[in-house]
């Protein structure tokens, strides 16, 4: 069993690579010398190289809750309460203290590479000792607030990672021609997955249409593979299947074309899940397995996803001592990368295993904490324990939820187990209305793994197990 979409509904690797956090650091490295110190650019070199930085796309951000409107405050102050406000603000409102430009710039170029090496914490601490001014031209400017946004990204800071992506399109929309394009294509994208996070689907869909047509223009094979893995996850949450898998095959073209193996590692195993909505085992298998692989090769970002991933497909094949051992890796090298989203997917990995093997204690153990991220999850593993009204509220407000943001996929599976509760609190019509209203919803998209758990629903309130 299994939602497939969690309460956020995005996961963060998602946003990642939507927005470009996997490009091969080497023109962000000629930045930083062996003992990882910044070293000293020409005014010139700063300013082509912070340009890099900002049009690299596979840095990322993210959003949660709501977006600050546009002012004068900086991203930098915004996140930290007002720490290091005193040293600038975004574009809107410049300090006019003396920054030296080539230093500026260089950090943020550092910070880059920091965020991206798993080093976060160091990153930001440089952004925030170097931020922009007015000195500083648009396109480092970009480059400074992408930095951020990607800072913001590992640590979770979702908020604060839009505002960044917020200031990089000011900075971006200054910039002209085709250079312009590509940080256009960059913030936008940077937006569509921060809103998707938030679960503001709409706007999520309009910023990633947005970057479409500049990424294009701007012709460069991996940031327009970004772009389409926003659009790909876009019509994923919306239930149109067939036409992610269209998009994820264009995305992973791209990522092989660029030569990038982490990029297409990670969009093998969004392939792989999406065949697992399909109900396709045996190419969400081999699908999986080059994911794995990849990642594995490269020590990247996406390996906790590629395995989580694995696990699913092992637990759909009805491996389960394969599945273990597959969600113990992941969990390992999420908590070693210390990414919270990683943690998620694996924790729900594990969950999943669990609830197939109707271990339903082990999984509310598993969910302790994190049961609002993983509602439907959560929902079953109550139900499944002997508390349908319990199951029931969560799943009510899951589909409420779903319902409102536009996850057709995600309302099918909330419904499935709104149905299956309120059938056995015995109030059969409204279950049997729920249930029914499911499958509809399940056929029509077409969503097969979503006609299945209905299916495997109906059997559970007719077998041994109902109360």
């Amino acid at each position: 069993m299994r939602t497939h979409l969690s309460r956020r509904g995005l996961r963060l690797a998602s946003a990642l690579v939507a927005a470009g956090l996997s490009l091969s650091l080497a023109p962000l490295a000629r930045a930083v010398d062996d003992s990882g110190s910044a070293m000293r650019l020409s005014s010139t070199e700063a300013e082509a190289l912070a340009a890099h930085a900002a049009l690299d796309p596979y840095e990322g951000a993210a959003a949660d809750d709501t977006v600050a409107p546009e002012s004068d405050r900086s991203p930098e102050a915004a996140a930290d309460g007002g720490a290091g406000a005193e040293q600038g603000t975004g574009p809107a409102g410049a300090s006019t203290a003396a920054v030296d430009p080539t230093t500026k710039v260089t950090m943020t170029a550092k910070s880059t590479l920091e965020a991206k090496t798993r080093a976060p914490g160091s990153g930001r601490r440089m952004l925030r000792a170097h931020p922009v001014t007015a000195d500083t031209g648009p396109e480092p400017a970009a480059g400074h607030f992408l930095a951020l946004a990607v800072v913001r990204c590992v640590q979770g800071r979702y908020a604060a990672g839009a505002e960044a992506a917020r200031h990089a399109l000011t900075a971006a929309r200054k910039v002209p021609g085709t250079r312009g394009q590509g940080l256009t294509a960059r913030a936008f994208a940077l937006q569509a997955a921060s809103l998707g996070l938030a679960g503001r689907l709409d706007q999520a869909r309009a910023a990633g249409d947005q970057a479409l047509a500049p990424a294009e223009a701007y012709g460069d094979p991996t940031l327009l593979g970004s772009v389409l893995s926003t659009l790909r996850e876009n019509a994923r949450r919306a239930g149109r299947l067939h036409e992610a898998v269209r998009i994820g095959n264009r995305a992973l073209a791209l990522a092989e074309q660029s030569g990038d193996p982490v990029a297409a590692a990670f969009e093998l195993a969004n392939l792989a899940e999406l065949r697992l909505l399909l109900e396709e085992p045996e190419p969400a298998l081999a699908l999986a397995e080059r994911a794995v692989s990849g990642a594995e090769a490269h020590d990247a970002w996406c390996l906790p996803h590629a395995l989580a991933t694995m696990a699913r497909v092992r637990v759909l094949r009805g491996e389960t001592e394969q599945a273990a051992a597959f969600v113990d890796r992941a969990e390992e090298v999420a908590t070693a990368l210390g990414d919270r989203q990683a943690e998620h997917e694996a924790r729900t990995a594990r969950v999943e295993l669990a609830l197939s093997a109707r271990r339903p204690h082990d999984a509310l153990r598993a969910l302790d904490g994190h049961a609002d991220d993983a509602p439907v999850l959560a929902a079953w593993a109550e139900l499944l324990s002997g508390r349908p009204g319990t199951a029931q509220r969560l799943a009510r407000a899951e589909v409420a939820r779903a319902e409102r943001t536009g996850e057709r996929l995600a309302e099918v599976e909330a419904r499935i187990a709104l149905g299956t509760s309120l059938t056995l609190l015995a109030r059969a019509p409204e279950g049997a209305s729920e249930l029914a209203r499911a499958e509809s919803s399940a056929d029509s998209l077409p969503y097969p793994a979503g006609t299945r758990r209905a299916s495997w629903a109906r059997g559970l309130l007719d077998g041994p197990t109902r109360r």
